[in-house]
């Protein structure tokens, strides 16, 4: 498997814990949740889109370790994502290799992601 070697363009989204994602049900890709200036949680859309990912985040009843923590702490997270028009099995294993690179604290040591 080869990822592009295009760079991961990251955009913020403002207000991302009240933002209306109409439209981004169709837009795959990796978010950021960066919570007092570090990033703690990298995670997916592959398939089904950023925005019910994102939307799914900010509902009560998480039962993840990072779903939770991103709950609990969604007005003071910053969350970037980066939409990709990549295979799913790419994004996903992008995703790998940023967590293993950045070692986020909320996401699951070896178990977030699948193997590779």
């Amino acid at each position: 498997m080869q990822i592009p070697t295009t760079p991961i363009k990251w955009v913020i989204i403002p207000n991302w814990h009240t933002t209306n994602f109409v439209g981004w049900g169709g837009a795959n890709g990796l978010f950021r949740a960066i919570f007092h200036g570090k990033t703690m949680f990298i995670g997916h859309a592959a398939e089904g889109g950023l925005g019910p990912r994102l939307l799914a985040l900010r509902r009560p009843g998480q039962k993840y370790h990072a779903g939770v923590l991103i709950y609990r702490h969604r007005a003071e997270i910053t969350m970037r994502v980066a939409v990709l028009d990549w295979p799913p099995d790419d994004i996903v294993h992008c995703l790998g290799r940023l967590v293993d690179k950045h070692q986020p604290s909320w996401n699951v040591p070896n178990g977030h992601h699948r193997d590779f």
